[in-house]
């Protein structure tokens, strides 16, 4: 595990002397190391876990041109240094903060990022033309946050935490970010919860000489293609292969691995090729709590099968209280209720000694399986959810009209009174040209990539550990891009793929499809978790959005997110307040 941190100004020397403070607001994420690199027009800084890295990240290239700072792992960097050693050319670090330096130095940066593989985020520095380059990976694995100071400074961290200790960081809350918290689970690039911070999305870089950074896309996978199933044992094929291969990139590293199991398809999945191409023992990690949905009894049964040591972890309902004020000490609220579960699985996982994470987060997402309604209204999608792709493709495959909401079952968490819609409009009209079915499906995958894959960086780094979910790679969402729309949407497509792979090499039945599974409705059911939340968050939130989340009949896990963002500002009520506008 790594963090960036970053500050810049190429109008004058830059106060160098707050930078201390956001490295050190980074340290859970490099416990181990700190590696600093200055220059005439900012710093550079990234702490480490293992401290075999430290002295190598930031790198410069040999030419001295460019210092680049890397979190992340780059799953080709033996391929591009034997490129380099064929060429002549030799990185003066071996590592992949060295060898990205070294490959922009010979090849461009544009042409040098294509050739980038993996989960890496990071910072360049070109000192030839004073300018910066900030790069969050393709599938938006590793956040990116930035912040442009009245004096010229621009400040980079991968972490808000670090923007914040600078201490001229506008920290004032950002009320319509968090409101799209509440709905959505994170709030969308580029808000952030506060309004001088801002993301960079998927796929985005940012590029700054000095004036107003320009936000560049990089990299976009596209939108699914209208038509059928098509060649059905062509496309399993391909899709299994290539999930076959990103679980082993991420196997193939010396770091102690942990998967995080749950009882549902994907985690299986993950688990299998994790335990069939992992040399030594492999720790399996599920969180349960008692009563209905508990996923310790089957995942215990799937690592039995699959050869893993399972732990299996309790989340009590006496325990919940304490889990998330502690969670509330982390900088950026957290909303969603599988932070909780991740949580308790990185530190338990980091007590054994892991310091990677896979998770199956994404891969519901990625093959069609999860239906996430926001995603459905802002392409324009006629039908709600799985339900109504299924419809939508059906009545093309054979020439009839979609079925209209009114036939279909509508579910209330989608009823537009109790969601606001702008940021998910704001992200649809991004979306790549295509079957409206296909921009559903991407756009949720963008939504999974903020309140899934974000979510999950921040809870592991708080303990010290990378995650890692192979379903994000961004070779195999560009194979799923490709494929008609029919073949995601229709009934066990391409889930059934999943079923036909685990059955071949397992004595039993494939589970469902289940993601993780808490009892939040328990926990929330007797009130005492919603005890002044309401009047904790009613400089956020309007007082109608309160209410409306507080009535019969909304789903838990809207009140759960009010609850986390209740939780989040008792813990830091020093932040600055808005001058009572949005108290109505």
């Amino acid at each position: 595990m790594s963090g960036l941190a970053g500050l810049f100004r190429v109008s004058g020397p830059p106060d160098r002397a707050p930078f201390l403070r956001m490295v050190r607001a980074l340290d859970q994420r490099g416990p181990d190391a700190r590696v600093e690199i200055t220059f005439p027009d900012g710093a550079l800084a990234t702490t480490v876990r293992s401290p075999g890295e430290a002295g190598a990240n930031p790198a410069w290239d040999p030419s001295g041109r460019w210092c680049v700072a890397t979190d992340g792992e780059l799953l080709n960097a033996r391929t591009l240094l034997a490129e380099f050693h064929a060429w002549g050319e030799s990185p003066e670090a071996a590592s992949s903060a060295g060898i990205v330096a070294c490959l922009f130095a010979a090849r461009g940066l544009e042409a040098g990022l294509e050739r980038l593989a993996g989960d890496v985020a990071l910072i360049a520095w070109d000192s030839h033309t004073r300018s910066l380059h900030v790069v969050r990976d393709r599938a938006g694995q590793r956040p990116l946050h930035w912040a442009a100071l009245a004096d010229g400074t621009l400040l980079v961290a991968s972490e808000p935490a670090a923007l914040l200790a600078h201490g001229a960081v506008d920290g004032a809350p950002d009320v319509d970010a968090h409101r799209d918290g509440l709905a959505l689970g994170a709030p969308l690039p580029p808000r952030t919860p506060w309004l001088g911070i801002r993301k960079l999305a998927p796929g985005e870089r940012l590029a700054w000489s000095g004036g107003a950074p320009e936000i560049l896309r990089w990299w976009e996978e596209s939108a699914n293609p209208p038509g059928a199933d098509g060649a059905r044992y062509r496309w399993a094929r391909s899709l299994r292969f290539s999930t076959e291969l990103a679980i082993q990139q991420r196997v193939a590293v010396d770091a102690p691995i942990a998967v995080a199991l749950s009882g549902g398809l994907y985690a299986e999945a993950l688990l299998l090729g994790t335990a069939a191409r992992r040399r030594g023992p492999v720790l399996a990690f599920t969180v349960g709590a008692d009563g209905p949905g508990d996923e310790r009894g089957p995942a215990g049964e799937i690592a039995a099968r699959c050869g893993a040591e399972h732990v299996a972890l309790s989340i009590a309902a006496a325990d919940v209280p304490a889990l998330l004020a502690e969670i509330a000490t982390l900088a950026e609220p957290l909303l969603t209720p599988e932070a909780l579960g991740f949580y308790v699985i990185a530190r338990a996982a980091g007590d054994r000694g892991a310091e990677v994470l896979l998770t199956g987060v994404g891969g519901a997402s990625l093959y069609g399986g999860a239906h996430i309604p926001l995603g459905d209204r802002a392409a324009s999608v006629p039908g709600v959810g799985l339900l109504g792709r299924v419809a939508r493709a059906g009545a093309e495959r054979f020439g009839g009209e979609p079925a209209s909401h009114r036939q279909l079952r509508r579910r209330p968490e989608i009823d537009p009174g109790t969601t606001r819609w702008a940021a998910v409009d704001a992200l649809a009209a991004q979306a790549p040209e295509g079957d409206p079915t296909g921009r559903a499906l991407w756009l949720d995958r963008r939504l999974d990539a903020e309140r899934g894959l974000a979510v999950l960086d921040r809870v592991t780094a708080a303990h010290g550990i990378r995650a890692q979910s192979p379903y994000a790679d961004a070779q195999l969402v560009k194979l799923v891009g490709s494929m008609p729309v029919g073949h995601l949407v229709q009934v066990r497509r391409p889930r059934g793929l999943f079923v036909e792979g685990l059955a071949e090499r397992l004595a039993g039945p494939a589970p469902s499809h289940r993601r993780m599974t808490l009892p939040i409705e328990a926990w929330l059911a007797d009130g005492s978790l919603l005890a002044g939340a309401q009047e904790m968050v009613a400089d956020l939130l309007l007082a109608e959005d309160v209410r409306r989340i507080l009535g019969p009949r909304q789903p838990a896990r809207q009140q759960w997110a009010l609850v986390a963002l209740a939780a989040w500002r008792r813990a830091h009520p020093e932040a600055p307040r808005p001058d009572g506008a949005h108290r109505a």
